[in-house]
């Protein structure tokens, strides 16, 4: 069975090598081959990082920059009253308010922070992020 089925892949591998050729030069992606660890970041032009991701009514959205298994870095937009209940990450945890005004809950105290503001959570530390007015973040949790 696997020499059909490698008969079967030389005969299909020019077609997709045309394809992804193809596909590349169609539709290029910006930087894609020089980035390695990033995504969905802007390389030949400048952007604000609260543009990147966009409020939506009773959600949160999240897009992530990298994510590797020492380090995820993640863009949030959280919607009036949503929120993350209380949980851990096995890494420190940074967080870096972009827009709006994030309550942050960590060992039963509730800190605010605003725009422009940064916190860091050691890891395995129990603690609940937002349930209140909309706001962005950048988070990044290191292992």
């Amino acid at each position: 069975m696997g020499l059909k089925i490698r008969k079967k892949w030389l005969q299909l591998q020019p077609f997709f090598s045309d394809f992804v050729l193809y596909y590349k030069q169609s539709c290029p992606m910006e930087g894609a081959e020089s980035m390695q660890q990033f995504k969905h970041l802007p390389i030949n032009h400048t952007e604000q990082l609260s543009g990147m991701v966009t409020f939506q009514p009773n959600r949160v959205v999240s897009m992530a920059l990298s994510r590797n298994e020492h380090c995820q870095m993640t863009l949030l937009a959280f919607a009036d009253k949503e929120g993350v209940s209380e949980e851990s990450y096995p890494g420190d945890t940074f967080y870096y308010v972009l827009e709006g005004e994030m309550p942050l809950r960590v060992n039963g105290a509730c800190h605010l922070l605003g725009a422009g503001d940064c916190m860091a959570v050691p890891a395995g530390t129990l603690h609940a992020v937002g349930g209140g007015p909309a706001f962005k973040l950048l988070q990044i949790t290191v292992q």
